[in-house]
């Protein structure tokens, strides 16, 4: 359990806290839109922004993980736990924080 609209009124209160990210070993990857991402020295056609801290949302990372929406559904324990782990691992190779 989260606190309640807590990410909506974070986004509202910094509009920039949330951006897309570039991940270069993806097929599908993405560049953010140059329109709305304004950080001032950074390309975003060449590399993500540099990040000192992330928090991570377990809960919107262990339910896709466990009941297979981003993929085939896990058969058992172990292959939850290696889905979490794996997705975590992408997420900081990606976003490499400080």
């Amino acid at each position: 359990m989260g606190v309640p609209a807590f990410f909506r009124w974070l986004c509202m209160r910094y509009p920039k806290v949330v951006i897309d990210a570039y991940n270069p070993g993806s097929d599908n990857a993405r560049l953010p839109d140059k329109n709305t991402l304004d950080l001032a020295g950074i390309d975003p056609e060449l590399e993500n922004p540099e990040i000192d801290n992330l928090y991570l949302d377990m809960n919107g990372i262990i339910h896709p993980c466990t009941t297979g929406l981003n993929g085939k559904k896990p058969t058992s324990e172990a292959e939850m736990f290696n889905n979490i782990f794996e997705y975590v691992d992408m997420l900081m190779a990606i976003i490499k924080p400080k």
